[in-house]
């Protein structure tokens, strides 16, 4: 896969969790995928992100990755800058 296309399948994925389309995310992982979190350097399975998202999309309805930085360096990526919003509230990472 060449760095253009992981920008690609970057900007899908966080479409994707805009749009809190849960089945589309869960596509893109393999089945031995695992999801590393930096907030509290936990490893979640494929389907635990599948289900944990899912749980982030109904309870936080406006959800914007703005400003998106893609980084690409072998054998992965990040992707960083997210708001979110909830009643009252608003949740930037």
């Amino acid at each position: 896969m060449t760095d253009d296309d992981m920008r690609t399948l970057a900007k899908h994925f966080f479409d994707a969790v805009e749009r809190g389309d849960v089945a589309t995310l869960r596509s893109f992982y393999s089945d031995d995928a695992r999801i590393w979190h930096n907030t509290d350097e936990a490893e979640q399975t494929a389907d635990e992100n599948a289900e944990a998202l899912s749980g982030f999309t109904k309870r936080i309805t406006d959800r914007v990755y703005a400003d998106r930085r893609v980084n690409i360096y072998s054998p992965a990526g990040s992707c960083s800058s997210t708001r979110s919003t909830a009643p009252g509230r608003t949740a930037s990472a």
